[in-house]
């Protein structure tokens, strides 16, 4: 996701959640996680959400606030508002299971959407019969290139091709 910020004489400049998220976590103590962003272009102005996991106690939020402000100010970055939450170990939104098995199956990835798509498609098209039989196929290559892409492999491809080539 991208936030508009201004206009400048090249164009629009738009920033980037995922840039910003990361920029402020290099910031953050060790413990302490953004847990969420927005960043209003009108005023310039970033307000984030960040996690503290146990008894952490928001004590030096101020401090979070001012160090941040300070180091995105010299990015032009206006004001910068920090809301602590206190979340319990294992808990919070990086622990929660579905946001896990999103992060790791890449759902923001437009080949993610095709290959779910393409596997319905085919369901509904070959029924589970032709499925399973595509799929017996698609594992037969893979294994065949698994074997010609090793060393053994490589070394059966040049005897077999060595035998096509002319003897001078």
């Amino acid at each position: 996701m991208f936030f508009y910020w201004k206009d400048g004489p090249c164009g629009k400049l738009w920033i980037s959640r995922r840039g910003l998220t990361a920029l402020v976590e290099r910031f953050l103590p060790g413990t302490y996680r953004c847990a969420d962003l927005f960043f209003d272009g009108e005023t310039s102005e970033l307000t984030l959400s960040i996690e503290v996991p146990g008894d952490n106690i928001a004590e030096d939020a101020k401090k979070i606030e001012d160090d941040l402000a300070c180091e995105l100010s010299l990015l032009g970055i206006g004001g910068v508002v920090v809301s602590i939450v206190k979340v319990e170990e294992g808990k919070g939104f990086e622990n929660f299971v579905p946001r896990k098995l999103c992060k790791n199956l890449n759902v923001d990835k437009p080949l993610f959407w095709a290959l779910i798509v393409g596997g319905v498609s085919a369901v509904w098209n070959l029924g589970i019969k032709g499925l399973i039989y595509v799929a017996v196929w698609a594992g037969i290559g893979y294994l065949a290139s698994f074997f010609l892409l090793s060393d053994e492999g490589k070394k059966l491809i040049f005897k077999v091709l060595s035998l096509f080539r002319r003897k001078k």
